[in-house]
């Protein structure tokens, strides 16, 4: 998956820089990245650079604030891909049951409708902090596969 790149931080512009975890290199991150934690690409080493997430914490979140979350742990785009899935899915389920629907099938909307989200944050964690571990990849073979 692409990421965006940080850039060069410029002198004079309101971005603060912030120094790669890897090379040390300053970089220009956005204000909504850099306070999300996002995960952005070093200009200099190609080292994926961004915070470290607590699964705990990232749960607790998808519980409490279940579809906003995705709007912190996410990019705009996808996060409204997974928000529209979510509420069509709880909206979608409730138009099309019966009118008298068994207890076992609003218990599983129900269900679907609360921890849905928090099992899409926890994964969507999980792939935030392995992506993070990788090891930076070699610019040469980027260039030599173009």
């Amino acid at each position: 998956m692409n990421y965006p790149a940080a850039g060069r931080p410029i002198e004079g512009a309101t971005a603060k820089a912030v120094p790669c975890v890897a090379c040390g290199a300053d970089l220009a991150i956005g204000r909504w990245d850099r306070w999300n934690g996002f995960l952005v690409e070093c200009w200099s080493c190609h080292k994926l650079h961004g915070k470290a997430r607590s699964l705990k914490n990232v749960a607790l979140a998808g519980l409490f604030f279940n579809i906003l979350s995705f709007w912190f742990l996410m990019r705009p785009r996808k996060a409204l891909l997974w928000t529209v899935v979510f509420v069509g899915l709880v909206l979608g389920g409730g138009l099309f049951l019966p009118s008298k629907p068994p207890d076992s099938l609003l218990l599983l909307l129900a269900g679907t409708a609360l921890l849905g989200p928090v099992a899409a944050a926890v994964i969507a964690g999980v792939s935030h902090q392995t992506r993070l571990l990788q090891p930076a990849p070699n610019p040469r073979s980027r260039l030599d596969s173009m």
